[in-house]
């Protein structure tokens, strides 16, 4: 190349010019007009209105974007000069390319066209045509930004398009999850506790005189059946329900096995699976089936299940609860009543009971049944509290316009609230809530219909917030009727960083218990990769596919200030530390 420049004479002092393929152009040629869109050319994609004029836009797409120079050289040797730029343009591959005005920002581009040089006396000029085929360039030096101990991580996009970052996890402690959630998606990889494999241990228990504090660690705090309202009082809760009376009482109902006739039972439409846990088949549903046997099961619905057999042998073990007749009164909870009517807007039955052993992290299980006919207004409420009677956790299940609908509200602190809309369906079934630092996980599960919803929501003012007191309280608007049905059944919290007290004269016991194991383990000082811009995760340096969660989506950053929340879970006293690093892109 140093022996054709010897050919070349260009105006060194000139700035206006463009770097491509490695190769500063200013030495080999005089820029005479570069021709840069504000913006490729723009698609949209529309469907007409068939009766009236108009349309939907339907999607939009950038086009490549074409980039011109035109250029001259004088006194050139012109043979030399084609072939250089021969070897210097035209490349297999897209190619580095910049602008010496706004050096910051890189395209990746490659000539397009024809190339052709009008060739005079004593100079050679001719024009360039780039195509860019992403219509966007990218900032030369990315963004980096570290979190240690990382719950969330704030990033800045000065960009002006979207831009998917990569995200280097260090691990401290054994890890199990890593989650990477923002306002327009979620990442998760590792096994949830809450989708992780059960496998059952064995547990080595000790009767002692006396108790002292160990420590902190995992703890059943409450594991009750409510079948009766024992062990829970009634109080004041006017901080949680305003105007209304506190009071009421509670009937038990009870739970009654189906009546079958002559050995036969009809199978519920609504049937979903046999015992073992075996999808019912359609041609199974509706119709009426001899049995041989019964057996006791213990499920929450069910204490018996009956085999059914037809012509062709055995069908399967069907549960009580899904025989054809089966009603809300079989259902075994409690069920609120009041006396009178109030002078307040509502009457409530509030439920209270202290939750022990200052846990800040922990998970609340509440199964129970809910079921609304038009002109019935009510609602329910049931959470976690500080000892100032401030909601940290919880949910209420409300039924407000009379028509028989219902809506879910997640509760989070002072001022998290989300509405997860309205559902015509009757519910029975259970809402999990589990709280981790400043995060609240909402999942609830409808064993009517099979459909499951998940919501997390974060509120800086909950991190370091000691459980304090439990409460279900069932509200009626007065002078009008209560819910049909509305059943606290089962409750269960377990706290993560509960104070563990033990006794130093031991009785050993043993016990075997359903534990959740995850199947993939991050060590103390593993690292964890998760490339936001090919949806690929690296273990170590070594590319995984199986601990990604399914449903898990790349999340990018759009132009402003973002705070993107990190989700963890492992044993106890276990975090990661975060790195990030993302290059800015600019729409063209």
């Amino acid at each position: 190349m140093n022996d054709i420049l010897k050919f070349v004479t260009v105006d060194k002092e000139k700035k206006f010019g463009f770097f491509f393929n490695g190769t500063d152009f200013r030495d080999l040629l005089t820029v005479e007009e570069i021709n840069r869109p504000i913006a490729s050319n723009i698609s949209n994609r529309l469907n007409d209105y068939i009766s009236f004029n108009g349309a939907d836009l339907i999607s939009t797409r950038r086009d490549p974007l074409y980039f011109k120079i035109k250029y001259n050289t004088v006194k050139q040797n012109k043979n030399a000069i084609r072939n250089l730029f021969a070897n210097l343009l035209v490349t297999e591959e897209l190619s580095e390319l910049y602008f010496y005005d706004n050096p910051d920002v890189i395209y990746y581009a490659k000539l397009d066209g024809t190339t052709e040089i009008e060739e005079g006396y004593n100079y050679t000029k001719g024009e360039l045509a780039f195509i860019i085929p992403s219509a966007c360039g990218y900032k030369r030096e990315p963004v980096e930004l570290s979190q240690a101990n990382a719950k969330s991580i704030m990033c800045e996009n000065k960009g002006t398009d979207k831009t998917y970052p990569i995200f280097d996890f260090t691990c401290h402690g054994k890890v199990t999850m890593i989650g990477v959630t923002s306002k327009y998606g979620s990442f998760q990889f590792g096994d949830s506790k809450e989708f992780a494999p059960i496998k059952q241990m064995k547990i080595h228990k000790e009767q002692t005189s006396s108790l002292f504090k160990s420590g902190k660690g995992t703890l059943t705090i409450l594991d009750r059946v409510m079948k009766t309202s024992d062990g829970w009082d009634i109080v004041d809760a006017s901080k949680l329900v305003a105007d209304s009376d506190f009071d009421g009482k509670v009937s038990n109902t009870t739970t009654s096995s189906p009546k079958t006739s002559n050995g036969t039972v009809t199978v519920s439409k609504n049937a979903r699976y046999w015992d073992n846990g075996v999808r019912i088949a359609n041609w199974v549903k509706g119709k009426s089936f001899k049995f041989d046997k019964t057996k006791a099961v213990n499920k929450s619905k069910s204490k018996k299940a009956y085999r059914l057999i037809d012509k062709e042998g055995y069908l399967g073990w069907l549960l009580e609860e899904d025989i054809q007749g089966q009603s809300q009164s079989t259902v075994t909870g409690v069920y609120p009543v009041w006396d009178s009517s109030s002078l307040q807007t509502f009457s409530t039955l509030p439920l209270h009971r202290k939750v022990t052993n200052n846990a800040t992290d922990w998970e609340m299980t509440f199964k129970f049944n809910y079921k609304a006919s038009p002109g019935q207004f009510g609602f329910m409420t049931f959470g976690i509290t500080d000892k100032y009677q401030n909601m940290i956790g919880g949910m209420r299940i409300e039924t407000i316009n009379g028509d028989g609908r219902m809506a879910m509200v997640c509760l989070c602190g002072s001022d998290g609230k989300l509405h997860t809309g309205y559902n015509k369906a009757d519910w029975t079934g259970a809402v999990t809530i589990t709280k981790t630092g400043a995060m609240v996980t909402y999942y609830m599960y409808n064993q009517l219909n099979g459909k499951s919803y998940t919501y997390r929501l974060m509120n800086a003012e909950i991190d370091d917030v000691v459980a304090s007191d439990v409460y279900v309280l069932c509200t009626k608007k007065n002078n009008y009727d209560f819910i049909q049905a509305c059943n606290p059944m089962h409750m269960t919290i377990t706290g993560y960083d509960a104070d563990i007290y033990v006794e130093n004269k031991s009785k050993e016991e043993f016990s075997m218990i359903n534990v959740a194991i995850p199947r993939f383990n991050f060590n103390d000082g593993d690292t964890v990769r998760i490339d936001m811009n090919t949806g690929f995760c690296y273990h170590n340096g070594h590319r995984c596919l199986m601990p990604i969660a399914f449903g898990s989506k790349p999340t990018p950053i759009y132009p402003g200030v973002e705070e993107i929340a990190i989700t963890t879970e492992g044993e106890f006293g276990s975090f990661v530390d975060c790195d990030v690093s993302y290059r800015e892109v600019f729409k063209c």
